[in-house]
């Protein structure tokens, strides 16, 4: 059974986009027709359009909107693992530290993930093939 733990970025990014949304209605009916001179419509227009697009750039393609992923053993199929890791971007990626624990049940490997931005992201992997552990380094790898 797979599990995945989700961060909460993309709820982020839709409250501040309605936050965002509606400063810009507060500035456009009330703070306007009260100033001396005018500012040209497209000002705003320009102002929430490129807030729609920041969202978008902040929701769909910044890296680290995963922070934990879990593989069990009945998840290590080359085709799993493809579909998995082709679902998360990994652009800011730095490098990738690959730590090996072998117990009696089961061997645990641990990725992190170093970010340009100095934060580590670790992937906790407990497979019990040690060929699936690297096709996913390989795949993660080719992501850069």
């Amino acid at each position: 059974m797979k599990e995945q733990h989700f961060s909460f970025r993309l709820y982020h990014s839709v409250l501040l986009f309605f936050i965002f949304t509606g400063l810009m209605y507060t500035l456009y009916w009330y703070l306007v027709p009260n100033l001396n001179y005018e500012i040209p419509e497209m000002v705003f227009v320009v102002l929430y359009l490129g807030g729609i697009g920041w969202y978008c750039y902040d929701a769909f393609f910044k890296s680290n909107s995963v922070c934990y992923l879990d593989v069990y053993s009945e998840c290590i199929t080359t085709q799993n693992l493809r579909r998995q890791a082709t679902c998360y971007y990994y652009r800011d990626i730095v490098d990738i530290e690959l730590l090996t624990h072998t117990s009696q049940q089961v061997t645990v490997y641990r990725l992190t993930l170093l970010m340009k931005s100095g934060e580590k992201i670790p992937l906790k992997l407990e497979l019990f093939s040690r060929k699936a552990i690297q096709a996913l380094a390989i795949l993660l790898t080719e992501r850069i």
